[in-house]
């Protein structure tokens, strides 16, 4: 079952260049945050009516398409965890590095599968040499365990320091970004029952 994020949890995720998806009317119609929108280029204005898969697959890299398109496809029909890496094409010219997670269930009343995830903008990790430092983690519920409220702390705090001035910014971003990943691993490894 889908749980409810947060309220406060979207505006953390786009302090950190991070944004949310959710599947609409069905698997091949997905909701947007502005964020999510802007990885793919599509019209920010449009990203709450959401968009057909196809506009997404437009701007995937030709390189990463296919491989793009058969993992969606087994997720969407199989149901269970997406992740990949891949890259976007949201201009001509530009190329964004994404990290994507999701969850795809079946619904229990109406038998249809829906998702729901984030994408996480890691082209500054790729391009300044430090790839091992990806943020990956998932929105946790309020009041939870210790770990998911570490979380829901971690992302506050990675807001905080996006407003700091000052060359310290870019190595407190680098260490909450890797805090933030382990405790991604731990609750994605409790969210499967232990399994990586």
């Amino acid at each position: 079952m889908m749980r409810a994020v947060p309220a406060h949890i979207p505006e953390a995720l786009a302090a950190s260049n991070v944004g949310t998806w959710q599947t609409g009317q069905s698997v091949h119609h997905y909701i947007v945050d502005e964020a999510a929108a802007a990885l793919f280029g599509l019209d920010a204005a449009k990203a709450a009516e959401g968009f057909l898969l196809v506009n997404f697959l437009r701007a995937i890299h030709p390189g990463d398409r296919e491989l793009f398109r058969d993992r969606i496809g087994r997720s969407i029909e199989h149901g269970g965890l997406f992740v990949m890496e891949y890259r976007t094409t949201p201009r001509p010219n530009e190329v964004r590095w994404v990290l994507g997670r999701g969850r795809y269930e079946r619904n229990a009343v109406t038998g249809e599968m829906q998702g729901r995830g984030i994408l996480i903008d890691i082209t500054e990790s790729k391009l300044d040499g430090h790839i091992e430092d990806r943020a990956l983690f998932i929105a946790p519920d309020a009041g939870g365990s210790a770990l998911e409220r570490a979380a829901t702390l971690a992302l506050e705090t990675r807001e905080a320091i996006q407003e700091i001035d000052g060359s310290e910014r870019p190595v407190l971003v680098r260490a909450i970004d890797t805090l933030l990943w382990a405790l991604g691993r731990v609750l994605a490894r409790h969210a499967t029952g232990g399994r990586d």
